[in-house]
């Protein structure tokens, strides 16, 4: 059973995947910036409003957990278990990150339905079932504003697995042998709590009621009813018609997923105009919000030092006609 895209997890040694309410989100850029050896190269491609360095404002925000790291820089990842990705093939830069993380590593686990290239650098591969043999929604949040069944055709093959079970088997072992290894509890710097692995399993199943062995179609319809991506949408009217459009696109402000472009159900999406004649709009409304400038941005509050620094020499800026509500360009103040 799948929804969306799967995710990579990456935790250290004796860090079980987090599943409850007070989970945070590990992003895998600032993950492999810091762990991965890119820090180095990427550092130099990024563009600075300030006399900070590009690398200092990452730094800041990594330590003031804007965007958290675990482990924290001075500390080594000592456990890699990847699913639903393909970390040696998909990231930039993969030859330094083979070169940089894989010797710090005492452990790499890859959950896949294939020999990726991560899975050829990996102590143990758990056979993962295909796409056309679990129940799901393929979900594309920035390009087609729309979700798409993904019917169960025939039944895993051979000991492939969903990742549903995959991970309820890992945790219901862990909840076994941590009591007789003398190691239950111990303290997530992450997000501050105590977790204790003699109940793993009972949590991650929220005791028991979403066990390894559940229906993936039953599982669909409990995801789907805690989303808010699929407010109004019911699994059999997906399962009738085969695609929905989306029904919340998200938040339009300050929003990490979701449309790249507004969006109203039933007419045309352009994908990316964020990125394109609206991007400047949107940079300088982000970059209010990130000040704290709680106030609706107008063509005639355009500062120059929010610009980018191309059109700061050129010493003008052109307003486009979707983006800024008019055309041609005028001096900067």
């Amino acid at each position: 059973m799948t929804v969306d895209s799967r995710q990579s997890i990456v935790h250290s040694y004796g860090q079980p995947p987090m599943h409850d309410m007070e989970r945070k989100s590990l992003g895998g850029a600032p993950w492999l910036y810091v762990h991965g050896g890119l820090r180095e190269q990427q550092s130099k491609w990024i563009p600075v409003p300030g006399k900070k360095s590009g690398d200092a404002y990452i730094m800041e925000a990594i330590e003031k957990h804007w965007m958290p790291v675990f482990p924290a820089p001075g500390k080594e990842p000592r456990v890699l278990i990847e699913c639903g990705s393909n970390l040696l093939r998909r990231t930039r830069m993969n030859h330094l990150v083979r070169q940089h993380l894989w010797p710090k590593l005492k452990l790499i686990v890859v959950v896949d339905f294939r020999m990726s290239s991560t899975a050829t650098q990996a102590d143990y591969i758990l056979p993962a079932a295909g796409w056309y043999e679990t129940v799901g929604v393929k979900h594309q949040d920035t390009k087609i504003p729309y979700s798409i069944y993904k019917g169960k055709a025939v039944e895993p093959v051979g000991e492939s697995r969903d990742e549903w079970m995959i991970f309820a088997q890992l945790s219901k072992k862990m909840q076994e042998l941590a009591p007789k290894m003398g190691f239950t509890t111990y303290k997530d710097e992450l997000v501050g709590i105590t977790r204790d692995l003699s109940r793993l399993y009972d949590d991650y199943t929220e005791r028991g009621k979403w066990p390894e062995d559940v229906d993936g179609r039953v599982m669909l319809q409990e995801i789907m009813r805690r989303t808010k991506a699929y407010e109004g949408v019911s699994l059999e009217e997906l399962e009738k018609k085969g695609v929905v459009s989306w029904t919340n696109a998200g938040p339009s402000e300050g929003r990490v997923y979701g449309a790249t472009s507004d969006y109203q159900v039933g007419k045309p999406y352009t994908s990316a105009t964020y990125f394109t004649e609206k991007k400047q709009q949107q940079g300088l409304r982000l970059a209010a919000q990130a000040a704290g400038l709680r106030r609706q941005l107008r063509p005639p509050a355009l500062r120059a030092d929010l610009l980018p620094a191309q059109q700061r020499r050129q010493g003008h800026v052109c307003q486009r006609a979707q983006g800024l509500g008019g055309t041609g360009c005028r001096q900067l103040p």
